[in-house]
């Protein structure tokens, strides 16, 4: 035994005994030999046969989930094909998902007719009521029925405007500005005296849809509201529309000063402390200051230059000098490292 009372002795002048059958190099060796295909037809398993597993592994799942939810459809008719026969909640889930299909693109209603889908929106207006539920699936219908871009259509969502709840008018005019009807302005117009803000920005906005002179007019006399959210907001649609007596008021947006103080950049933010307020704040003015610099571009103006000038600064927003370096470049003002 070992005098420190090892059980093996350890004699630095004499290595331990090795068997016969062990290699020396085996027994120094920390780490196990590792096997190496010995040609490519044992290595080719690995490179085609199991991705080609996973892959139909893959492709089984797949086809899976979509018989349990549902494949997307191929096209507008199938969905009305489904919806004819479907009970109420599917036709709402169907209804939603052709208009979600239209507004990505993915589907259109080239080989459905006007009439069909006035006849589909009546039957379903009928069979709904007035409940929830049925505005509900009004204000999807609507949607649909906007992208058909039929002008004979635009009725239903002037109805849609009279004694309606905030959401249903706010559709309808959604509706409206994706149809771009010249003859439904004066209505739309009238929609900017709502007594609610979200009506009041729809309607401007689907002033701004719609190409004709009184749609001019009417956005440009909503620059001087008395709801500042919307006279910002006609200011830039109008500068937009190359009205060039947008000019004054688009300066005044161009100038960050001009919001300071402003009551009306916190509306709907009672509910948020006044950390979260501020940022929110500060989050509206740099879209206005964005939104002014390419309004500012489209209207080509060059009084504009200084002010677009001022917001190239350093210590603007990123987003902002971006803008306004665009604005420069449109307007044909040489831009330089700054």
């Amino acid at each position: 035994m070992d005098p420190n009372g090892s059980p093996f002795v350890s004699d630095p002048a004499s290595p331990p005994s090795v068997p016969d059958d062990v290699a020396a190099e085996d027994v120094y060796d920390e780490e196990p030999p590792q096997h190496v295909p010995g040609s490519f037809l044992e290595a080719l398993p690995q490179f085609f046969v199991f991705p080609a597993i996973l892959v139909v592994t893959l492709t089984a799942i797949y086809m899976l989930l979509r018989l349990v939810v549902g494949a997307e459809p191929d096209s507008a008719r199938e969905v009305l094909d489904e919806f004819r026969v479907a009970g109420p909640h599917g036709r709402w889930q169907l209804m939603h998902s052709l208009a979600d299909g239209l507004r990505r693109g993915r589907l259109d209603l080239a080989d459905v007719s006007s009439a069909e889908l006035s006849l589909i929106y009546e039957a379903e207006l009928q069979r709904a009521g007035d409940g929830l539920q049925g505005e509900t699936m009004r204000s999807t219908l609507l949607h649909v029925l906007a992208f058909k871009g039929d002008p004979s259509l635009s009725h239903y969502a002037l109805e849609a405007l009279e004694g309606s709840s905030d959401e249903l008018a706010m559709a309808a005019l959604a509706a409206l500005a994706t149809i771009g009807d010249p003859a439904t302005v004066g209505v739309i117009e009238a929609q900017l005296a709502s007594p609610v803000a979200g009506v009041r920005l729809m309607a401007l906005g689907a002033l701004g849809n719609i190409d004709s002179p009184r749609a001019d007019a009417a956005i440009a006399a909503a620059i001087t509201a008395n709801d500042a959210i919307v006279g910002r907001n006609a200011v830039l649609l109008s500068a937009r529309r190359g009205n060039a007596e947008a000019l004054p008021m688009l300066l005044r947006l161009l100038d960050p000063d001009s919001y300071a103080g402003d009551r009306s950049m916190e509306q709907g933010l009672s509910e948020l402390d006044q950390s979260s307020r501020a940022q929110a704040v500060a989050a509206a003015t740099e879209t206005f200051l964005i939104q002014a610099c390419q309004a500012a571009a489209a209207l080509g103006d060059p009084a504009a230059r200084d002010s677009l000038q001022k917001l190239r600064e350093p210590d603007r927003p990123v987003k902002v000098r971006s803008a306004a370096i665009n604005a420069l470049d449109a307007l044909g003002v040489p831009i330089e490292n700054s």
